[in-house]
C-alpha cells in the first residue's frame, strides 16, 4: 500500500499539470500516413503520423502546426513491483473525473485515462525496467498526450530500444537540426539531408552516421557565426590535454601562452602565462600542427625578461576547465572582476552565487569603478554567466534569444535571476546590489573573448543610466547568433546554431565588440597592476565624475599614466595592423603619417593627462595614444 500511494502521489501531480495540456490537442484524420521515428532523449521507437517534427529547443515536444504530442518522462522504481490494475485504480480514485481502463499493449503495460467531463484522454506506458535518458536522467514510464485518434495506436508503438541504427540514429539528428537552425533559408535543406541520408544504410555504424553529420555541420558553420559541431563519446571523454591556451599575437612569431589551468600538466612543469613558445616539438610554434592533447609534446619557452631557454615536457593528463570567478581591489576606489567560461556542460551552477559575493565582498562605500575582464572568456550558458554579474548591471531587460519561429525569450533580470525564463527554479541564493548603484564599468575584451563572453561586454555597453567603456580589442565575433546542446542516444552531443542575440529594443545583435579604446594585452604583465588594458581601463574610471569626486589633486597626478620621457616604448596594432601618428595629443588632430605594429619609438613628451606622447621616429616625429604602446623590452621578435 505505501508503494502504491508514492506512484500515486507523483503521477497525480502529472495529471493535474497535464490535464490543461489535453486540451489543446484536437482530433488528427484517421487517413493520416504514419512513419516510424525514434526520440534520442528516450531512446525509443514510435509510430508518428506524418507532418510532426520536434519543437524548437525540445526534444519530447513534437507539432504539426496545429496539434501537439507531448512525452513527459518519470521516475518511480516502485511501479515495477505493482500490479498494473493496482495502478491504474490507484491513478483513477485519487484523480477526480477521471476513468482508466489497461490497454493490450503487447510488450508492455500501457493504462488509458478519459475525462468523464470531455471525454478528453492520455496515456502512461511502463517500461520493463528502469531507463536513462540521454541527458543521464532516470526514468520508469511515459505519460503521452496526443490528439484522440492518434494516442493508442501511438503508444502501443513505442519500443524501449537499448540499440539505434545508423539510419534511424541519423535521420533524428538531422531532423532536429532543421528543427532549430536559425537561418533556415540560407542553406538547401533537402538537397542537405538527401546527401547525408545516402551516406548511410543498413550496414552502417554510428560512427558513420556521425561523420555525415560532421559534414552537415561543416556546411551550417558557413553561415553561422558560431562554428556547430559533433562530440563523439569517446571526444567527451577524451578530456585529458596539457592544460594551457596559447595564441598568436599580431606581429609574433611565436605563441603567446594567455591561460594556465591550476594543476594541470602545463601548471606542474612551471609554465606561466605571458611565455613564448617558440618551438613545438622542434617545429616553430607558429607553423606546429596543434596537439591533440594525447602525446607527450616537447615546448622550446622563453620568458619576458629573463634571458635564455626554457624546455618542457608535457605528458597529457585529467585536470579542471572549470575556473572560479576572480577579483580584487585594484586601489581604495577600483575594483576588478574576471569571468571565465561556466556553465556549459551543466557545470558550475554554483558560479552567479559564487560570483555575487565575490562583488559583495570588493565593494565598499568608496568603491566609485569597476573593471570586468572578459578577455578570457570563451562563453558559456547564458543563465549563468549572465546572473554572475547582476549586482553590477542591475534589473532590466538585457538581451533576447530568437528561436527559428521568431519567439523570443527575454532575458529580464529582476532581484535574483530571470523568472520569465525559469519561473524562480534556477536563482541567486543570497543576491546583492552594489553600494553605489550604476556605476562606471570599464570591460577589457581581446580576440579570445568569445559568444556568452561577449555577451557580457555587451550587457553593460547596452546600459543607458551609467557609463560604460571598452578596452582592448575586438571579440571573437560570435554575438549574433547562439547555440543549442542537444544530446543523442549514444551519449554523443550536438551544438546546434539555435537563437539570434537580439537588443532589448529588438534589433539583431552586432556580430562582435568593437572597444572604445584599442589596447594590445601584454600577457607577460597580464592580470597585474603594469597590465597596459587595466591601466588604460583604470585611468579611465579614475576621470569619470563618481571617481573624481573623491581625489584630491595629489591623486589626480599619480593616477596619469607612467611612461617616462627618453624611455623606448614599442607600437602594438589596431585590428587593421597599423597605428596611426597624429599632429597633436587627441583624435581631432591629423593624422601626418601611419606606422606599422612593431615601430619602436622614443617618448620625447607628453600630454597633460598623460594619456597622450609626443614620439619621435626615423624619419620624424609625432602625437599617439599612451594606449597603443607598450615598453620596448616587455616583448621580443
Amino acid at each position: 500500500m505505501t508503494l502504491l500511494n508514492k506512484w500515486r502521489s507523483s503521477f497525480i501531480v502529472m495529471v493535474i499539470l497535464m490535464t490543461a495540456a489535453v486540451g489543446l490537442t484536437q482530433t488528427q484524420a484517421a487517413d493520416v500516413e504514419w512513419e516510424t521515428r525514434f526520440n534520442h532523449s528516450l531512446g525509443i521507437s514510435f509510430q508518428l503520423p506524418k507532418g510532426y517534427e520536434l519543437e524548437p529547443s525540445s526534444s519530447l515536444i513534437y507539432t504539426n502546426g496545429q496539434s501537439t504530442i507531448v512525452f513527459h518522462a518519470l521516475p518511480n522504481r516502485s511501479i515495477h513491483r505493482i500490479e498494473l490494475d493496482a495502478a491504474c485504480q490507484g491513478v483513477s480514485i485519487n484523480s477526480p473525473g477521471y476513468d482508466y481502463e489497461i490497454v493490450n499493449g503487447g510488450k508492455h503495460a500501457i493504462c488509458l485515462y478519459t475525462n468523464r467531463r470531455n471525454r478528453e484522454s492520455y496515456t502512461s506506458i511502463i517500461a520493463e525496467n528502469r531507463r536513462r535518458t540521454s541527458g543521464g536522467g532516470r526514468y520508469d514510464y511515459l505519460l503521452v498526450i496526443a490528439p484522440s485518434d492518434d494516442l493508442l495506436p501511438l503508444t502501443e508503438s513505442i519500443i524501449f530500444e537499448d540499440s539505434v541504427s545508423a539510419v534511424a540514429y541519423l535521420d533524428e539528428a538531422l531532423r532536429t537540426i532543421h528543427a532549430n537552425f536559425v537561418y533556415p533559408d540560407a542553406v538547401d535543406w533537402n538537397t542537405v539531408y538527401q546527401t547525408a541520408m545516402a551516406s548511410v544504410d543498413q550496414f552502417s555504424t554510428l560512427d558513420d552516421a556521425r561523420q555525415a553529420l560532421k559534414i552537415v555541420f561543416g556546411i551550417l558553420n558557413k553561415v553561422s557565426a558560431h562554428p556547430a559541431q559533433i562530440f563523439s563519446p569517446d571526444d567527451l571523454n577524451a578530456r585529458g590535454g596539457y592544460g594551457f591556451e596559447e595564441h598568436q599575437l599580431a606581429g609574433d612569431n611565436f605563441q603567446t601562452v594567455t591561460l594556465v589551468y591550476p594543476n594541470s600538466p602545463a601548471d606542474k612543469q612551471g609554465i606561466e602565462v605571458g611565455d613564448h613558445i617558440e618551438t613545438i616539438n622542434g617545429i616553430r610554434a607558429v607553423d606546429a600542427p596543434e596537439p591533440d592533447g594525447s602525446k607527450t609534446i616537447r615546448l622550446e619557452v622563453t620568458r619576458p625578461g629573463k634571458f635564455g631557454t626554457l624546455n618542457f615536457r608535457l605528458v597529457p593528463n585529467y585536470y579542471s576547465t572549470s575556473l572560479p570567478v576572480n577579483g580584487r581591489r585594484l586601489t581604495d576606489q577600483i575594483s576588478y572582476i574576471e569571468t571565465y567560461s561556466a556553465g556549459a556542460s551543466g557545470e558550475n551552477l554554483t558560479y552567479p552565487n559564487d560570483a555575487q559575493q565575490l562583488i559583495r565582498k570588493l565593494d565598499k562605500s568608496n568603491t566609485c569603478g569597476w573593471i570586468v575582464d572578459v578577455r578570457r572568456n570563451p562563453g558559456g550558458q547564458a543563465l549563468v554567466m549572465s546572473m554572475a554579474l547582476a549586482p553590477l548591471r542591475g534589473n532590466g531587460r538585457w538581451f533576447g534569444l530568437k528561436n527559428i519561429t521568431g519567439s523570443v525569450q527575454w532575458y529580464d533580470y529582476q532581484g535574483n535571476g530571470f523568472p520569465s525564463i525559469t519561473k524562480n527554479s534556477f536563482v541567486v541564493s543570497r543576491p546583492y546590489t552594489v553600494q553605489n548603484s550604476a556605476p562606471p564599468v570599464a570591460v577589457l575584451t581581446s580576440p579570445y573573448t568569445a559568444s556568452m563572453g561577449e555577451m557580457t561586454a555587451y550587457i553593460f555597453k547596452s546600459r543607458t543610466d551609467a557609463p560604460t567603456r571598452i578596452f582592448g580589442e575586438a571579440t571573437g565575433g560570435y554575438l549574433s547568433d547562439g547555440l543549442n546542446i542537444i544530446r543523442l542516444f549514444d551519449g554523443s552531443v550536438m551544438d546546434i546554431v539555435s537563437a539570434l542575440g537580439i537588443a532589448p529594443d529588438g534589433t539583431p545583435l552586432p556580430k562582435n565588440i568593437q572597444p572604445d579604446e584599442v589596447v594590445l594585452t601584454d600577457y607577460s604583465l597580464y592580470g597585474t597592476d603594469d597590465d597596459p588594458v587595466i591601466k588604460a581601463a583604470d585611468a579611465w574610471l579614475m576621470s569619470q565624475p563618481q571617481c573624481q569626486s573623491q581625489q584630491s589633486p595629489q591623486n589626480l597626478t599619480q593616477n596619469q599614466p607612467g611612461i617616462q620621457t627618453g624611455q623606448e616604448i614599442r607600437l602594438v596594432a589596431t585590428s587593421a595592423g597599423i597605428v596611426n601618428i597624429r599632429s597633436g595629443p587627441g583624435t581631432d588632430y591629423d593624422i601626418v603619417l601611419k606606422l606599422a605594429n612593431g615601430t619602436r619609438l622614443e617618448v620625447i613628451d607628453r600630454s597633460a593627462d598623460g594619456t597622450w606622447l609626443n614620439v619621435r621616429f626615423e624619419g620624424g616625429e609625432g602625437w599617439i595614444s599612451a594606449s597603443l604602446t607598450r615598453t620596448a623590452n616587455s616583448s621580443t621578435n
